[in-house]
């Protein structure tokens, strides 16, 4: 049994539960609020219940929605029936990824974000762009270093001065290094 379910807004999410006669057709699901067999499921886009594929592994997808947080319940059962889904597995279930962000980027001024959310890493990755996708995607040109804090769940990110700007609007892009490719607000 796994001791933390973590998925990620934006990245795949894949959980593995270890036990015998697993099979295909068990499913797990991951509720927001309630408890195994009457609770509400939690919306975060992906396939919520996860089928299994009888070797333990059960793919949800990639979470596009949800409220980040580490208070979720994960429960399974041999349907898709979330009525019959009554066995808890004894893992905490979060959901990383950012809830709002704060911060205004005008050409020719100091450029600083703030991104608040849930299990946030100074290594993840925060850009200003046109297309939210991937490093290569940023569409905003800034004089100085870039320079990242993370204090209690919320990254505050100053990237210099706006020199240049691919399009007239812009938005903050989140994600883990490399994937910058989750709109924040």
């Amino acid at each position: 049994r796994p001791t933390r379910i973590s998925c990620t807004l934006g990245q795949p999410c894949a959980v593995t539960l270890e036990g015998t006669q697993l099979s295909t057709g068990d499913s797990l699901v991951i509720l927001a609020s309630g408890s195994c067999g009457t609770g509400s499921t939690a919306n975060w886009g992906g396939n919520n219940p996860a089928s299994g594929s009888g070797d333990g592994i059960f793919a949800f997808g990639v979470p596009s929605t949800g409220s980040p947080a580490g208070s979720y319940v994960a429960c399974w059962g041999r349907t898709t029936s979330i009525s019959q889904m009554i066995v808890q597995i004894s893992a905490a279930v979060a959901l990383a990824g950012p809830t709002a962000q704060d911060g205004t980027c005008t050409l020719g001024s100091s450029c600083a974000v703030q991104v608040t959310g849930y299990d946030l890493d100074n290594s993840d990755l925060v850009v200003v762009s046109g297309d939210c996708g991937s490093e290569d995607a940023i569409a905003v040109e800034f004089d100085g270093s870039r320079s990242v804090t993370l204090s209690d769940d919320v990254l505050s990110v100053t990237f210099g001065t706006v020199l240049s700007t691919a399009t007239t609007s812009n938005t903050i892009c989140w994600g883990p290094p490399g994937a910058a490719n989750f709109k924040v607000g």
